[in-house]
This record gives structure tokens, C-alpha cells and sequence, in this order.
């Protein structure tokens, strides 16, 4: 079957749970006997699913197939959404890991798409009702076939040898996302041009670098619009930004909603 055999396929969730600000898995381990898909939206933790071990950070999915053991430990504060379900083609019969070949992490290119759809996803718990779990499916669906439609878009393959690069790359953006430290100088630590590192990065990544410390950068505000009372002139700095309005158009882009109204709903 192709991509595109699964547009109409059936998802049913068996579990679904959205944890915040975790400093640890309540389990390091587990084998589930459905599909499970995790959205990181903060933080970093190391994996391993069968024969694949990594790092994933804010904008990855970790899908894992039924009966295969996922391994997992935080490497900081995590905020994610989890799903366990049922996966069946139109036929009603299991889609097999053995023919779609979707296992261990996927990092999308549209990071706006991944954060809006999460961000639907918390509305629904903050107005829950009966069709909850209908949307909740609908959003779940919505994650793996961009994963699909991604990945059959892509006209660039991973190849192992870039590995390295990107682990690096991912690791200066992510200690640099929120002081002064230009795209530039990162690139520079890497021994290219800024363009060239542009450039590569796309390839390899599907977004930009600038792409990747917006993500990074979304997530961080969101966390202390929630966490804390501080008015957005102190947030933005925390953040990368000089100064609050520049931050709350930022945010009203990526996230269709203002920083205002983000912190009023979410503390309901």
C-alpha cells in the first residue's frame, strides 16, 4: 500500500493524556499492545524503539508500532501529548508496521501545522464535552498523515552520514535559541557560510534554522505565560526577543491566538 492508501484509514484512541512541565516519564519503559505516538512541544529526551536510539526535541514525533518496546528518559523539563490507538485500513483490517514503515522519530518541516494542531488539542481539555474524543481523533489523524504527506513530499532522503551534522546543528540552535547569538555565529561554529547552513539545514531538516528557534523560542513564552505572572515586556528578553509587541506578533502567527488570550484560557 502507498502513502496514500491511508488517507481514509480509521483511528480509534484507546488512551490519550497531555503532561506538562514533567521532569521524568512515569515509566522508563513500556510496550503497548496499539500504535503509540508522543508529540514533544517542550523539552528533549533520549529514546530508543527497536533498533533506532536518538534525541528528540520540540516539533519531533515518536511513533512506536505495537509490541515493540519504547525506552525513554528525560533530558529536562517535557511537556507532551500521548496517544494509544487503533490503527485500521477501510477494510477494518490492522495497518501492519511491516508495510508502512513508521517507527521511532519523525521531525516535521511544518512546525505551524504541528503547534496549532496542539494547541487544538489543549482547547479541547479546557472545554471538554462529549464529541471530545471524536476531535481528539481527528487531531491525532491529521499528525501521522502529515507525517505521511511529508515524507512522500520530500524529495530528500536522510543519509546516515548528515546524522552528525544535524545532531550538532540542533544542539548550538537549541543552546543559542534565546540569547543574542545570531544564525551566523552558529553557522560560523560549524565551519559554513550562513547561506550554505541555511541551506543545508533545510535539506536535511525540512525547515529552517530560523524555523527551528521560532519553535523553540513559542515554546519557552507559552511556558511562562503559564507558569508565571510576568507582564510580556519581561517575558520577551527571556525569549530572545527585545522587547513585547515584537513577541506578541511573533506568537499571534504561529499560534493564531494572542499571548493574552493564550494565558487567559489556559488558566481557566
Amino acid at each position: 500500500m502507498s502513502p496514500v492508501d491511508y488517507v481514509n484509514s480509521n483511528f480509534r484512541i484507546t488512551a490519550y493524556s497531555h503532561a506538562l512541565r514533567r521532569e521524568q516519564f512515569a515509566f522508563g519503559e513500556a510496550t503497548y499492545d496499539g500504535w503509540f505516538l508522543l508529540a514533544l512541544e517542550l523539552g528533549t529526551f533520549r529514546y530508543t524503539i527497536g533498533n533506532e536510539t536518538g534525541i528528540a526535541s520540540v516539533g519531533d514525533l515518536i511513533i512506536c508500532p505495537p509490541g515493540l518496546r519504547f525506552c525513554r528518559q528525560a533530558l529536562g523539563v517535557l511537556s507532551f501529548h500521548m496517544f494509544e490507538f487503533e490503527w485500521t485500513t477501510t477494510a477494518g483490517l490492522p495497518v501492519l508496521a511491516s508495510e508502512i514503515h513508521l517507527c521511532g522519530k519523525k521531525s516535521l518541516q511544518h512546525l505551524d501545522r504541528f503547534a496549532s494542531t496542539l494547541d487544538l488539542l489543549s482547547k479541547l481539555e479546557i472545554h471538554p464535552g462529549s464529541d471530545s474524543r471524536v476531535w481528539q481523533e481527528s487531531m491525532l489523524r491529521d499528525l501521522v498523515l502529515l507525517v505521511l504527506l511529508e515524507d512522500h513530499l520530500s524529495p530528500y532522503k536522510e543519509d546516515s552520514r548528515d546524522r552528525p551534522f544535524i545532531a550538532q546543528a540542533m544542539k548550538l540552535l537549541q543552546r543559542h535559541a534565546f540569547d543574542n547569538t545570531g544564525l551566523a555565529a552558529v553557522a560560523s561554529q560549524l565551519g559554513l557560510s550562513l547561506s550554505h547552513f541555511s541551506v543545508k539545514y533545510k535539506q536535511l531538516t525540512g525547515s529552517s534554522p530560523s524555523q527551528y528557534v521560532t519553535a523553540l523560542r513559542m515554546q519557552k513564552a507559552k511556558m511562562l505565560l503559564i507558569d508565571t505572572q510576568e507582564p510580556l515586556e519581561c517575558i520577551a528578553p527571556q525569549c530572545g526577543y527585545q522587547n513585547g509587541f515584537y513577541l506578541s506578533r511573533v506568537f499571534q502567527q504561529f499560534y493564531q491566538t494572542s499571548p493574552s488570550e493564550y494565558r487567559r484560557r489556559n488558566r481557566v
